[in-house]
């Protein structure tokens, strides 16, 4: 009985995630027309940001809150420099734009935290 509710637990908690990743890209659709490959790296960088401050004991609450204003800074800037000026663009050019964007994000974020797997002490 144990396992079922830790199995129970887990499933619902990654549902949960998926759940809100597929939110924030019907939203950002419905919103811009701008089919986004970039989203999983805006959350890629909000991840590492955190990552990076809450280990060095930063109070919880304000490491979240650069996290989140990283990730929501990347997303403004990816707005206003790509697809703002290609808004009158194919979807397919503001979907590669956006692919771009990511392969940009993927770099950066290699480059600066390295390609090991991190996690988060409890």
């Amino acid at each position: 009985m144990t396992e079922f509710v830790q199995f129970t637990v887990s499933g619902i908690a990654a549902g949960s995630l998926y759940a809100i990743v597929a939110l924030g890209l019907v939203l950002l659709y419905r919103g811009t027309r701008v089919l986004s490959f970039a989203h999983a790296g805006f959350g890629a960088l909000g991840a590492f940001v955190f990552w990076t401050l809450s280990p060095s004991h930063v109070w919880l609450p304000l490491a979240l809150a650069a996290a989140l204003a990283a990730g929501a800074a990347a997303g403004v800037a990816t707005e206003r420099l790509v697809a703002r000026p290609l808004s009158g663009s194919p979807v397919l050019t503001l979907a590669v734009a956006t692919l771009a964007v990511e392969e940009i994000l993927r770099f950066g974020i290699t480059h600066i935290w390295g390609v090991e797997a991190r996690t988060v002490p409890p």
